[in-house]
């Protein structure tokens, strides 16, 4: 199920749940997209958005206590879209970024799909 608007695009997965992730990078895969990561704790996670070249992320909102909003900013400095996933609604988005994108966990692979492909043809 190769996506001609995904296949070939660096995707940046920062998820500290194993299956979560394992989901997430399959899901990936089945579009040709390639995974950065995934990055389970926020050392390695911002060293990768510091670093990597990226052209999307996926950042789940809550590694094992600590918030991403750290990484989610240095993508948004280097103009790099994302998608906080978030199983807080819109109260997992901080209060001054209220403009970040994100996406209700659990999620519908298609409807998170979609946001990827939408994400791909706003840049």
């Amino acid at each position: 199920m190769t996506d001609r608007s995904l296949a070939g695009r660096r995707v940046l997965v920062v998820e500290d749940n194993h299956a979560a992730s394992l989901y997430i990078e399959d899901m990936l895969d089945r579009l040709g997209c390639v995974v950065i990561g995934p990055f389970p704790t926020m050392p390695e996670a911002r060293e990768a958005a510091k670093t990597q070249p990226i052209d999307l992320a996926l950042l789940d909102v809550n590694l094992a206590g600590v918030l991403s909003y750290p990484v989610a900013a240095i993508l948004d400095e280097r103009n790099i879209p994302f998608i906080l996933l978030t199983a807080y609604g819109e109260h997992g988005v901080p209060s001054d970024h209220p403009e970040w994108p994100w996406h209700s966990k659990p999620f519908v692979e298609a409807e998170l799909v979609t946001k990827l492909r939408d994400m791909v043809a706003a840049a």
